[in-house]
């Protein structure tokens, strides 16, 4: 079909939020195959793939992932899978064909004041399946609707009513499974007196990048 919608790495935690946001906007001609049902590595069967399919659009999320610790340890493995993947889809797709968007990056996106993207990928159906984040394998259908529907109230006026969604997801979690949030994590930055510069611009550098222009020390 010539108007379907590709997403790879939907089960991850950008391709699964990619994949919601589409359902959340009407469109359910989406194909989202799993690690098992099509491996990127291989670029016979990703050719094979395309030839079937007459994609409108390609998103590309997909990765071997593994946290800082994991890219350290094995680098080569992990550069080598994630450009065979990458380069696989990309020749595949070929010129002049569906568009692509392409994801690429290594971070966790913090969840507060927000919590849709931790509840997808680590607590929800899609990413309880091979390769994806939820390694519990929990996986709640009720929940996943009360999620969705948490994640499609987009209006500030019903900021309200969002967060009291989600926390009835949250509170359904640790209903059902043995799943507890241990703590919440509160961080405090500091600056020596030398420095110069608005105050507003001493962010924590973890979430957002401090402006260099604007800081200088003192002499």
């Amino acid at each position: 079909m010539a108007n379907t919608i590709f997403v790879a790495g939907s089960n991850g935690m950008v391709g699964s939020a990619i994949v919601r946001r589409l359902k959340m906007d009407g469109v359910r001609n989406i194909v989202a195959p799993t690690r098992k049902e099509l491996d990127l590595t291989n670029q016979q069967a990703v050719n094979d793939f395309f030839k079937q399919h007459q994609f409108r659009e390609v998103y590309l999320a997909a990765a071997r992932v593994g946290g800082i610790h994991a890219n350290n340890t094995y680098p080569a493995e992990f550069i080598y899978q994630n450009l065979m993947m990458q380069a696989n889809v990309i020749e595949a797709g070929g010129a002049g064909t569906a568009p692509m968007i392409w994801s690429g990056g290594m971070a966790w996106i913090a969840d507060f004041p927000d919590p849709s993207n931790f509840y997808g990928p680590i607590l929800g159906c899609a990413g309880a399946g091979e390769g994806g984040w939820n390694w519990s394998k929990f996986c709640d259908e009720s929940l996943d609707a009360m999620a969705v529907e948490a994640d499609s109230i987009s209006d500030p006026a019903r900021s309200d009513e969002r967060l009291k969604l989600w926390s009835d997801v949250y509170m359904g979690v640790m209903e059902k499974a043995p799943w507890v949030p241990v703590f919440n994590e509160e961080r405090y930055t500091m600056k020596s007196e030398r420095m110069a510069g608005d105050d507003a611009l001493y962010v924590d550098p973890v979430s957002i990048p401090v402006n260099y222009d604007y800081v200088w020390v003192k002499q």
